[in-house]
């Protein structure tokens, strides 16, 4: 069901107060998980650090005026950079945001009013969590992801290993 916004505020800012400031360095399988009870749905986008805090404010307050059904704390992160062909860390740092949606409930309507405040700023997906975006649009966003689809479709030319939802990331 959904909360009123003053409970909703109310119930986030009794959690809040119960959380600590957390800093962990170490291994990213070690310090990025977390046990979760509860089945919801995730959008996670890399941003850079000079676009972050500009996006997360207008993320909160879209969903203070049109998402106030939405009950789940917004994640917020910063990971280094590296060199991974498709890490969305290339080539420096990148602050991370997370939005999540109940599992039973529809998402859609949320993720797509935010997706592109995320994407305007050059945010890049989690690849392993709900975005819209397609080989188009992420073809753009990554130095390497010419190459790594290059060599992809040398090692697999008739897309073999590839799903439909992977086709619609990795082929034009």
């Amino acid at each position: 069901g959904h909360l009123s916004a003053g409970l909703r505020k109310g119930l986030l800012h009794l959690l809040t107060l119960a959380q600590s400031d957390e800093d962990y360095v170490g291994e990213s399988w070690q310090v990025l998980c977390s046990d979760r009870r509860i089945r919801f749905k995730e959008m996670e986008y890399h941003l850079p650090p000079q676009t972050a805090e500009d996006v997360l404010k207008e993320v909160i307050l879209r969903l203070e005026r049109d998402h106030r059904e939405i009950y789940f704390p917004i994640e917020v992160r910063q990971t280094a950079g590296d060199n991974a062909a498709l890490s969305p860390f290339q080539d420096g740092p990148r602050i991370s945001i997370a939005i999540h949606s109940d599992a039973d409930e529809d998402h859609e309507r949320y993720f797509n009013a935010i997706e592109p405040l995320f994407v305007e700023a050059g945010g890049r997906p989690h690849w392993g969590k709900m975005h819209g975006l397609t080989y188009k649009e992420l073809s753009g966003l990554y130095p390497d992801f010419d190459r790594f689809c290059a060599l992809r479709e040398e090692l697999d030319p008739t897309g073999k290993f590839l799903s439909p939802a992977m086709a619609r990331l990795f082929r034009p």
